[in-house]
């Protein structure tokens, strides 16, 4: 293996790459060795012109086990040089695979110039407050498939360039008031696939810049009121496939600019009066495969921009008189798979609408075999 002096010109013409910290089947393959004292990257160029920065620590159970012992010998003839971030912008970091047990500053200190960095699929538990204080060009954090139970207070501090922040697929029980302060160019939060099954108040008070949130498929069974109070920026509030069992007043307040939400899959089977009082900018509001038995003639107030209601597969038997008069936008409606008598049908044809259900596409009013019923009479929705 000939090494190419400290200083040297790199013998690859993009000075920026990317560290993978996962074995990888020839002709790429992994380099590890232990140095004494200081971290340190070495960067291979393959004959096939293949770059890999391969990672070298001053000690082996800091990441854990990575097991690079096997990957030495197919790295024999291939030019090396120093890259450490004196030498070399890194923007890619993957430590992915491997048994790293916690996050912490010292750990992700060779890093500072890494714009992505990637960490799913480890033994991660704990990340410690500050931990990425020296990131300060991190715009994209992935931590997910990892036993993580909690995201202790200001675990993310420092990370002032962070847009995206994917927490996917932990063991993530609880979110705390301070779990997120330190992020105001967070644009989408993910924490889809945990075991979250409360959202306290004021949970995610400190990302002003947060347009997307997604928090499907965890057991959530109670959002306290104001819950989502400060996210003024919020497009997209992604709640599916939980336990809410009803949607009550006061649990959506300061989403003033909430576009979408998806609420399907969950037990809901009340919407109280008001509880989208506030969501004037909501488009598109999913309600599908609940329990919901009924619809109130103030459930759906306040919802004046909405475009799209989907109720379908629930258990709803009646409907009251006006309960859509406000939505002077609305041209989807879909009620299928729903228990609706047709006496019920008859008495919607007097319903105060507002768009005419004529001009609608052939999907847009989907309820059982009464759509040509509805054209025929000139129903107005």
């Amino acid at each position: 293996m000939r090494a190419i002096p400290i200083g040297a010109r790199p013998p690859f013409p993009d000075a920026t790459a990317s560290i993978v910290g996962q074995r990888l089947a020839n002709p790429v393959v992994m380099l590890f060795a232990a140095l004494l004292y200081r971290p340190r990257v070495l960067a291979c160029q393959m004959r096939l012109r293949l770059l890999v920065l391969c990672l070298v620590c001053s000690c082996a159970t800091r990441f854990g086990a990575v097991g690079f012992a096997t990957a030495w010998d197919g790295a024999v003839g291939n030019d090396c040089v120093d890259v450490s971030d004196r030498n070399v912008t890194l923007h890619d970091v993957y430590l992915s695979g491997h048994n790293i047990h916690s996050v912490t500053s010292e750990t992700l200190a060779g890093f500072k110039h890494a714009g992505k960095l990637y960490l799913h699929a480890n033994r991660i538990q704990t990340i410690e407050k500050g931990a990425f204080q020296h990131l300060p060009w991190l715009t994209a954090l992935f931590v997910c498939y990892n036993p993580m139970q909690s995201v202790e207070p200001r675990a993310f501090d420092g990370l002032s360039s962070l847009i995206v922040l994917c927490l996917d697929n932990n063991r993530i029980r609880t979110i705390q008031n301070a779990s997120f302060i330190g992020l105001p160019s967070l644009t989408a939060l993910s924490l889809h696939g945990n075991v979250i099954w409360e959202i306290p108040r004021h949970a995610f008070h400190y990302m002003p810049s947060l347009r997307i949130l997604r928090l499907s498929n965890n057991p959530i069974k109670w959002i306290e009121n104001g819950a989502f109070k400060g996210l003024s920026a919020l497009t997209l509030l992604d709640m599916s496939n939980n336990q809410i069992r009803s949607i009550h007043k006061g649990f959506l307040d300061g989403l003033s600019s909430l576009a979408k939400l998806n609420l399907d899959n969950n037990r809901i089977e009340f919407l109280f009066p008001g509880a989208f009082v506030g969501l004037a900018s909501l488009t598109e509001l999913r309600l599908e495969s609940n329990q919901i038995q009924s619809i109130g003639r103030d459930d759906f107030t306040g919802l004046t921009s909405l475009v799209a209601l989907r109720l379908s597969n629930n258990q709803i038997a009646t409907i009251e008189r006006g309960a859509f008069a406000g939505l002077a936008s609305l041209t989807t409606l879909v009620l299928e798979g729903n228990p609706v008598c047709r006496s019920l049908f008859a008495r919607m044809l007097a319903f105060p609408f507002t768009a005419d259900v004529r001009n609608l596409p052939g999907h847009a009013f989907i309820w059982s075999n009464y759509v040509f019923q509805a054209r025929e009479s000139g129903m107005r929705l």
